[in-house]
């Protein structure tokens, strides 16, 4: 059986569901229950924040079946791999770009399957959001820059940087 074949028994409202290993990590949402085994006692865990990092231990069993329809166990460590994901940039731009001669500039921003999104330049943190559109007033000639910090849950991050020249 392989890991995206696996059918994992998600209680949603007092309903089951099989879910496949290939999408739980975009199916499962808060208040789903999974079961779980940890040592000789068997549990339903309730989803709630980063699930299932911080809440699924590397040695639990989740039961799954086969495509036979067997019982069959799946680490909690081979588990966390379904969530895994990268932070993606779909795209971090100043409009207009990149040179301003007056009036005020627009930041624009999207970042999907991160855990965590930092907008930041000297003057501190504008933004933790996934999606951005903040305008500022064009103050005094000088060059901007503001640096996007974007965390996937496989803890890789990825950074990139735009300056704004003010003339």
């Amino acid at each position: 059986m392989s890991l995206d074949d696996a059918l994992f028994l998600v209680d949603r409202g007092g309903i089951n569901h099989k879910v496949k290993g290939s999408v739980i990590g975009t199916k499962i949402q808060s208040g789903d229950k999974l079961l779980v085994q940890r040592g000789d006692i068997r549990y339903h865990v309730i989803v709630t924040g980063n699930f299932p990092f911080g809440i699924i231990e590397d040695t639990d069993l989740i039961l799954a079946n086969d495509d036979q329809g067997d019982i069959r166990h799946v680490t909690g460590a081979n588990f966390k791999t379904l969530f895994v994901t990268t932070a993606v940039i779909d795209y971090f731009r100043s409009n207009p770009n990149p040179v301003l001669l007056y009036g005020s500039y627009t930041l624009q921003w999207n970042v999907v399957d991160a855990v965590s999104v930092k907008v930041t330049y000297t003057g501190g943190t504008i933004s933790t959001s996934h999606t951005g559109n903040v305008s500022f007033p064009a103050l005094s000639p000088a060059p901007i820059s503001y640096t996007l910090e974007a965390t996937g849950s496989d803890q890789n991050t990825i950074v990139e940087t735009v300056t704004v020249f003010v003339i």
